[in-house]
């Protein structure tokens, strides 16, 4: 049910909803990424890199293999070089 209802608000663009299900179930790095790239376009650069960096964290444990996300790194890069 969760990860039916994270696609939907995805889709939607619902970043409140988003986050709202995630804190309710498991935050997995691919979720980060969403929400990093749902503040990237609202423009709010500095909130996005805090999230890719949760979820770079989060991947970096090690415990999780479902849910990781190839593009935390390329997102992090990016962002930084944004902000400058």
């Amino acid at each position: 049910m969760g990860e039916t209802l994270k696609t939907i608000y995805a889709a939607g663009r619902d970043l409140n909803l988003y986050v709202f299900i995630c804190e309710e179930t498991e935050l997995l790095p691919k979720d980060c990424e969403i929400i990093a790239g749902l503040l990237l376009s609202y423009r709010k650069p500095a909130k996005a890199l805090e999230w890719v960096e949760k979820g770079l964290k989060i991947q970096k444990d090690g415990r999780l293999y479902r849910g990781s996300s190839y593009h935390l790194d390329t997102m992090k890069r990016d962002i930084l070089t944004k902000l400058g």
